[in-house]
């Protein structure tokens, strides 16, 4: 998930001089989800091609540079995040989750870079 390489991006029409302009440009490896920048553009294609370049221009420093936070950290960070609902996680449930990781996954991966770490 860290290795973000080339930003791709696409042009679609909306209507007449609209068009919708979006990148892909990074995987958040935090919550596993990727970043899709849009931006309307109203003007013709070369107006959009324009500022595609410029979209990709804006989020280029924004890619490609490996987080310097390890698994503890990574998991630290998601049990004291709240839940979906948006709710805190209850105490028992996080104490819970805790121990299967200092059980099972921390022995082995806890001190690792997590950008690193890659599935077969």
């Amino acid at each position: 998930m860290g290795t973000f390489g080339y930003m791709s991006g696409h042009i679609r029409r909306l209507g007449q001089d609209r068009y919708l302009v979006r990148i892909s440009c990074a995987w958040d490896p935090v919550t596993g989800k990727r970043s899709q920048p849009s931006k309307v553009v109203h003007g013709s294609r070369q107006d959009a091609e324009l500022a595609l370049a410029q979209l990709r221009v804006d989020y280029s420093n924004r890619t490609g540079l490996p987080s310097t936070m390890t698994i503890d950290g990574l998991i630290k960070q998601f049990l004291n995040s709240p839940t979906k609902s948006g709710r805190s996680r209850e105490p028992g449930s996080r104490y819970r989750e805790h121990r299967r990781y200092q059980n099972h996954v921390q022995p082995g991966f806890g001190d690792r870079l997590a950008d690193i770490i890659q599935p077969y």
